[in-house]
């Protein structure tokens, strides 16, 4: 489970002021406002401040999904500053961390998703919440991809590269035609074929079409300062959520490993079992053949012995289903005339007469 990398990106999306120049500063007055962890950990806490405009009303803030096994997804960011006509807003959405489909590792509950670009995210990110609005421009950001390579830190065996965009579009909220421009910072990692992708936030600024301020995005995602106690709490709650789902994965695998092996076991008993009573049939059936045969053996040498003592040779008489002893002075040939009838003779070449009379042989 590689959710550790995703969780830099997040802790580097509260802190990335510190890596990235301040922009321009406010046109008029401005207010520091805390954005804060509802949850936190044991009482809500702090999680971070941020600049806008003064008179500017700020609401949400972050709560934590423990319903999920993906880690880097459990902290979810809402947090909305809004002009007090409400008109001109900007808003932090929770982020995602995702495995590129095609490339997923089975051991790794972050959802399979086909997003291999910061702009194919964030285009994502605008079917869900503006269907229909259209796409008016996308501009690379380099200078965030510098800052978050920066920031994050490099994992060992792995290939890492950074994507930062911005993306405009335009709808209409009732009778009103909005702009709205989306940025996001993704970060793409590859080990052993695995490619994993995350962006820790999304930000949105918008306002009536001809009043959108580009520099305002950045000024305030530049101002926002991560809080120092938050920041060491948040990584040893998540540390401990990635060490409890790791021990749970191989407690599951170790499980899953020996009831395989029993499993295994079990069959190759049973084959085992198989084997050993066809081994003991064989075996059975060879002692029995050697049995019978040298229960034959013995039948044809005590045959034997009675026709040396009586003087005669045993003749097969398969017509009759009989055996024909006859004398060993009668001569070695008999012929079989049916009705339990026989003639010998010493003549080599006397043939049978031909009334169906049959030359019987000698039984060895």
């Amino acid at each position: 489970m590689r959710s550790v990398p995703r969780l830099s990106l997040m802790l580097g999306a509260l802190a990335l002021a510190s890596t990235v120049a301040p922009g321009q500063a406010f046109a008029g007055p401005t207010q520091t406002v805390a954005i804060d962890d509802i949850n936190g950990f044991g009482r809500p806490m702090r999680a971070a401040t941020v600049e806008i405009p003064a008179g500017w009303r700020a609401q949400g803030g972050i709560r934590w999904d423990n319903s999920t096994d993906c880690v880097s997804n459990r902290m979810r960011m809402n947090w909305l500053a809004s002009s007090p006509d409400g008109k001109t807003a900007y808003e932090i959405m929770p982020g995602l961390a995702w495995q590129v489909a095609g490339t997923e590792n089975p051991f790794n509950p972050c959802p399979a998703v086909q997003l291999n670009s910061a702009r194919a995210f964030l285009e994502r990110i605008v079917n869900q919440r503006h269907p229909g609005a259209r796409v008016i421009q996308y501009r690379d950001r380099p200078d965030l991809s510098q800052a978050l390579a920066k920031g994050a830190p490099a994992m060992q065996g792995a290939r890492s590269r950074h994507d930062s965009g911005q993306l405009l579009i335009g709808y209409r909220d009732g009778n009103v035609e909005m702009r709205e421009v989306l940025t996001a910072m993704v970060s793409f990692s590859e080990a052993q074929g695995n490619v994993v992708g995350g962006t820790p936030t999304v930000s949105a600024l918008r306002s009536p079409d001809g009043r959108l301020d580009f520099a305002m995005a950045d000024r305030i995602g530049n101002s926002m300062r991560a809080d120092k106690q938050w920041i060491p709490m948040m990584q040893q709650a998540t540390q401990r959520a990635i060490k409890d789902i790791s021990d749970r994965q191989s407690a599951g695998i170790s499980a899953r490993h020996n009831r395989r092996m029993a499993e295994i076991n079990s069959r190759g008993a049973a084959d085992r079992a198989a084997i050993s009573q066809e081994s003991n049939r064989e075996v059975a059936q060879i002692y029995s053949n050697v049995w019978k045969s040298g229960q034959a053996t013995d039948e044809r040498i005590h045959r034997r012995n009675l026709e040396a003592t009586g003087e005669y040779n045993s003749y097969a008489n398969p017509g009759e289903n009989s055996t024909v002893q006859n004398s060993i002075h009668n001569g070695p040939r008999v012929f079989s005339h049916g009705n339990n009838t026989y003639t010998t003779t010493d003549d080599p070449y006397a043939q049978p007469n031909p009334y169906g009379s049959t030359e019987l042989e000698r039984i060895p």
